[in-house]
């Protein structure tokens, strides 16, 4: 079907040029299409170059196919020492290179001061923000173009209309092309039709290439990470896109629509561009997302994997926020006054978050200084539990009876935080009391079996396990017993105690010793009522 569409579109360009070649232009034309200028102005179409609004006025009023007098509209420029049919051609440059750009001239807007100066105190007014080089200049007592702006408009004119403002012009018969229809001639019709043609196999090839680039970049990736066609292909579309609107919006101006519609076209294609670059950019950051938690899926830290969904939400922000603004800057709205007014509600709105603020700071310095990452146990204060979120705002702990706790970012990076999560070993620390009836002999041997069923562990570090009868309590004999254990893990530390505690109850109940608790003797010298 593509292949049929791009046949058709080709047969037809083809059948329109040689069509074309037996055929002349309308000599009303001339070599540069003579577009319709909408000026909205209370006075009178004369002629005049008293002022700023009078010269522009001049130059548009008399280039109108109502009033079409190129020779009036030219002595609106700077003659310098070219000839009359030079400056006609460029003030024809000129009106299409407004046409071109989709800029609107609102005469309102354009100072009828005879003295007006600029802010640097010159008698200057530009007319054109996005071309600082088009402005109107006095001159005695007469305003006019100034002599930079005609040498700058043939190059202006050149980087709008690269292929010629009267490319499609040439494509159509005169006869047939300057006819119109619905308020457009029918060879800005027939440019409709290939422009669009011209798009959808440009989508068409560009998609193909970005495709065939994307599975060879996916091949050099999953050599080392595990990805797909499914991951990267998502970016090839929106680029596509961006790439044929771009395309579009520098062949537009050949189609010389009339200021209205020149307006909202460029200003729909500008916005669209905008839009499809936010897609783009935002597909990237997903995909460079991706690829970021596959690295960090392979690191032993676990911090880098909460970190980088929170920095994909940044950067998401902030390539939104920007694309927002660029749309608005298109579409005419005052982005610095914008900004300055987000700028004053964003300073109320920090006064009235700091602490919001304070616990975003508060994530920042977490995951910089990194204290503890997920999974590990920790205690801060009276709060202890598994950590298994770092936010925005707040960490989250599961407490070991199963309760969710979160504490601000902002609270917590200020409080002592014992991680035992990063614990090295674990230490067993314990007394071990037995009764006065314990004999020396036996408590001697007693020490030493219990030293030998511990030093027997192979999770016991050598050489760190101390066990001796240290002190006679008020109703026991206390043996003391610490040992280190090599491995930090809690439930592994659990069942060495037990297996430990459990040796030692065998060991004493056959060696006869007794373990104590706490009691009182209570001894009674006379009962009542005996003498």
């Amino acid at each position: 079907m593509c292949k049929k569409i791009i046949f058709i579109s080709f047969l037809l360009a083809s059948c329109i040029i040689l069509n074309a070649q037996d055929t002349t232009l309308l000599d009303s034309v001339g070599p540069f299409i003579e577009v319709p200028v909408e000026v909205e102005d209370s006075e009178q179409p004369t002629f005049s170059l008293a002022s700023p609004r009078a010269t522009i006025s001049s130059h548009l009023i008399y280039l109108q196919q109502s009033n079409y007098q190129p020779d009036l509209s030219a002595q609106a420029l700077y003659p310098g020492d070219l000839s009359p049919a030079r400056l006609k051609t460029i003030a024809r440059m000129l009106i299409q290179i407004y046409d071109g750009a989709g800029y609107f001239i609102d005469p309102d807007e354009i100072p009828k001061n005879e003295t007006f100066v600029d802010s640097a105190g010159r008698n200057r007014f530009v007319v054109f923000d996005q071309y600082p080089q088009i402005y109107v200049q006095k001159y005695g007592d007469q305003w006019l173009y100034s002599r930079r702006t005609v040498q700058a408009i043939p190059a202006i004119h050149k980087e709008i209309y690269p292929y010629g403002a009267d490319l499609l012009v040439h494509l159509v018969p005169a006869s047939i092309g300057n006819k119109s229809f619905l308020g457009l001639k029918v060879w800005q019709y027939v440019g409709i039709l290939l422009l669009l043609l011209g798009a959808f196999v440009l989508y068409y090839v560009v998609d193909k290439l970005l495709s065939w680039v994307l599975k060879r970049v996916v091949k050099l990736i999953s050599a080392q990470l595990d990805m797909s066609m499914k991951d990267v292909h998502p970016v090839a579309k929106p680029l596509s896109w961006l790439l044929v609107t771009l395309v579009i919006a520098k062949f537009v101006p050949i189609l010389q629509f009339d200021i209205a519609l020149s307006q909202y076209v460029t200003s729909g294609l500008r916005i669209l561009s905008s839009l499809f670059g936010i897609m783009v950019a935002y597909r990237l950051i997903e995909l460079a997302a991706k690829i970021a938690a596959l690295m960090a899926s392979r690191t032993d830290t676990t911090m880098d994997d909460q970190l980088i969904p929170l920095l994909t939400r940044i950067v998401k922000i902030i390539v939104v926020t920007f694309g927002l603004i660029f749309i608005l800057q298109n579409l005419g709205v005052n982005v610095t006054a914008l900004l300055a007014g987000v700028s004053i509600g964003g300073l109320a709105l920090a006064l009235a978050a700091q602490d919001t603020v304070k616990n975003f700071i508060g994530s920042l310095s977490i995951f910089l200084d990194r204290p503890f990452q997920i999974g590990d146990y920790i205690e801060s204060g009276s709060m202890a539990g598994v950590v298994e979120e770092v936010g925005v705002r707040s960490t989250r702990l599961r407490e070991l009876g199963g309760s969710l706790v979160s504490i601000p970012n902002g609270t917590l990076v200020n409080m002592t935080i014992t991680n035992h999560g990063l614990r090295s070993h674990r230490r067993l620390s314990t007394s071990l009391t037995v009764t006065y009836a314990t004999s020396r002999a036996q408590m001697e041997a007693f020490v030493d079996a219990v030293r030998e069923i511990v030093e027997s562990r192979p999770d016991v570090t050598p050489g760190k396990t101390v066990v001796q009868f240290n002190q006679m309590s008020s109703s026991s004999l206390d043996v003391v017993l610490t040992t280190i254990f090599t491995k930090p893990d809690y439930d592994l530390y659990m069942i060495a105690c037990q297996e430990i505690y459990l040796g030692i109850m065998d060991k004493a109940q056959e060696m006869g010793v007794e373990f104590a608790f706490p009691s009182t003797s209570l001894y009674v010298e006379q009962l009542p009522g005996k003498d």
